[in-house]
C-alpha cells in the first residue's frame, strides 16, 4: 500500500487531519443553565412546531447567524446535506 516513507507520512498526516475534524465535529456546544425570557418564548414556540426534534450540537459551529433577538440571543440555522434545517439559539 505504501511505496515510501514519504507516502506513509502523507497518509498519516491526512489521517491526523481527519481525526481532528471528527473531534471538532463531535464536540458538544455548551448548554445554557439559564436563558432569557425572550429565548424561553422562542424555545416554547419551536418545541410546538409539528415535526420539530432536537438537533445535535455538533452542527452548532457550522450554523449561520440569521438574526439577533432583543435580548442579544442569536438565532442560527444549519441546513444539512439532506436539506433538513436545524435552528440554534446562541447567547454570549
Amino acid at each position: 500500500m505504501f511505496n515510501s516513507l514519504g507516502t506513509f507520512e502523507e497518509y498519516f498526516h491526512l489521517s491526523e487531519k481527519a481525526i481532528d475534524y471528527l473531534k471538532e465535529w463531535n464536540t458538544e456546544a455548551e448548554i445554557a443553565s439559564s436563558i432569557s425570557q425572550t429565548a424561553q418564548k422562542v424555545v416554547e414556540i419551536l418545541v410546538n412546531v409539528p415535526g420539530m426534534t432536537m438537533a445535535h450540537s455538533r452542527d452548532f459551529q457550522r450554523a449561520t447567524p440569521l438574526f439577533t433577538l432583543k435580548d442579544q440571543t442569536v438565532v442560527k440555522i444549519f441546513i444539512n446535506p439532506a436539506q433538513v434545517k436545524h435552528i440554534f439559539l446562541a447567547d454570549r
